[in-house]
């Protein structure tokens, strides 16, 4: 009304068109206002749901993310106790057997691990070379504990250190490595580490003497919790349930863990 009215009288007095009724040609005229109304009108509906439509997917992936992070907690929470519960058996083990120069040795290993273990700033992955540090810390528990039956071989290159891995995902695969395989022989045994890069994925293997695979299962056919606890956190990471492998050998066992290869800085923790 506002554009048609003066463009109307304007129009009249300069001659432009022919005097009317006003408001047969208002209406007329406004046809092309009422057009352009609609389309506004469209555009400022579709532009509001596609708002609230992002607002809502936001919300939904902060759930989901809130939900994996709950349940990734929980899983690394488990893991604490599971390992603790085996250490403080074998230090009791050696206790009662008069083995107090050993016993003593793994407890001041066992307080490092654990301290490195509580003091991390709630991130679920950290750079290789982070967990190597944190394996080392474990190995000299074990190393405590058996001496020279514990035999240990590393091939990680530099190139491969600044990769994201789950937080203390190793240590599960080398306690079921030595405590079923290793520990059982008499012998004692070897366990091999190597990480290598294959295209866009990190590849960890860790083969051990001894087919531990049956003693560690909580069941006749599935890993024992600890590399449960692997595989689920694997999963909830990064949506893979095949990223952990175990091969039964003859006389050996090697657990291979895939996952992408990604070196971008972490993000702030919460």
């Amino acid at each position: 009304m506002l554009v048609s009215i003066p463009q109307y009288e304007l129009a009249t007095r300069l001659g432009l068109i022919r005097p009317a009724p006003l408001w047969p040609a208002l209406l007329i005229r406004m046809q092309g206002c009422w057009f352009l109304l609609i389309i506004f009108a469209a555009f400022y509906w579709v532009a509001g749901y596609s708002l609230l439509a992002m607002k809502r997917r936001e919300r939904e992936e902060q759930a989901v993310a809130l939900a994996r992070d709950a349940e990734l907690v929980a899983l690394r929470y488990q893991l604490q106790p599971h390992f603790l519960f085996n250490a403080l058996n074998a230090i009791s083990t050696l206790i009662v057997e008069r083995h107090t120069d050993q016993a003593t040795r793994m407890i001041a290993r066992l307080g490092d691990f654990l301290r490195l273990t509580l003091i991390g700033d709630g991130r679920h992955e950290v750079s290789l070379a982070d967990e190597l540090n944190a394996t080392a810390s474990y190995l000299d528990i074990e190393r405590a504990r058996l001496g020279d039956r514990l035999s240990i071989t590393m091939q990680v290159g530099p190139e491969v250190m600044p990769c994201r891995v789950p937080w203390l995902f190793m240590q599960p695969l080398l306690e079921n490595a030595i405590r079923h395989g290793i520990a059982t022989r008499p012998e004692g045994g070897r366990i091999d580490v190597e990480a290598s890069r294959d295209g866009d994925h990190l590849c960890v293997r860790v083969r051990s003497d001894g087919a531990w695979r049956e003693r560690a299962s909580s069941s006749l056919d599935g890993p024992g919790i600890g590399l449960s606890n692997i595989q689920a956190r694997l999963s909830k990471l990064y949506g893979d349930a095949d990223a952990l492998v175990i091969q039964q050998g003859q006389d050996d066992v090697t657990v291979t863990v895939r996952i992408p290869f990604v070196t971008r800085p972490y993000p702030e923790a919460p």
